[in-house]
């Protein structure tokens, strides 16, 4: 299976060749992407076959990770790597609060190479890569961005951005940031590549510096 489209002009935000005045003046283009993107019609995404998740589905769907991750991560780690992130997650998990937000369509998988721009004019050309857009967390789509360009850009973004920010948004972007080694060290253990799983080890090191 392919998909083919038209090749997309611009350079991805994550080219280094953007300055920083570049890179400022996109936020507009990328706040109104996606305030539009959140603002899409629930009902019209899944009809058109998208998968819809409650915030209780939402939890569901980290706890089964969480369930995953100590079956096959947690006895790869040591005592105190395995507190810390026993305490991450179940943080996250038992905090009612952070799963009171409102569901949008999400692209989920909003990295800065994923996204496509023309820095000259300030204009988005093109966003690819949704095969994991779903209906979920809006927070999640700003990961990348974060991730990518920093703090102070996703705030740049996020003060144009015409959708709800609730109180429990920052919380939840702090946790979805401190996911990637999880993903990895999961990745590496359904690959069996050791690689991913020391790739993984690392990371958590280096986030929880122990």
């Amino acid at each position: 299976m392919f998909v083919g489209y038209r090749k997309l002009g611009g350079v991805a935000l994550e080219d280094e060749s953007i300055t920083p005045e570049q890179l400022a003046a996109l936020a507009p283009a990328l706040a109104a992407f996606l305030s539009e993107l959140h603002s899409f019609p629930i009902a019209q995404a899944v009809q058109s076959g998208i998968q819809e998740h409650t915030p209780a589905q939402w939890r569901e769907r980290y706890q089964e990770r969480y369930t995953d991750l100590k079956e096959r991560i947690f006895p790869l780690l040591d005592v105190e790597l395995r507190a810390q992130s026993e305490r991450l997650w179940e943080n996250f998990l038992d905090d009612r609060a952070i799963f009171a937000f409102q569901p949008v369509l999400i692209h989920c998988d909003l990295g800065c190479e994923h996204i496509f721009c023309d820095p000259l004019h300030s204009v988005l050309t093109g966003v690819i890569d949704w095969g994991d857009a779903t209906i979920g967390d809006s927070a999640l789509d700003f990961v990348g961005l974060h991730r990518g360009r920093g703090r102070g850009f996703t705030e740049r973004v996020l003060a144009r951005y015409h959708c709800t920010v609730d109180a429990s948004f920052w919380r939840r972007m702090d946790f979805y940031l401190r996911y990637g080694p999880f993903s990895e060290l999961l990745y590496g253990a359904y690959s069996g590549s050791e690689k991913f799983i020391t790739l993984g080890i690392e990371g958590l090191h280096a986030m929880f510096r122990v």
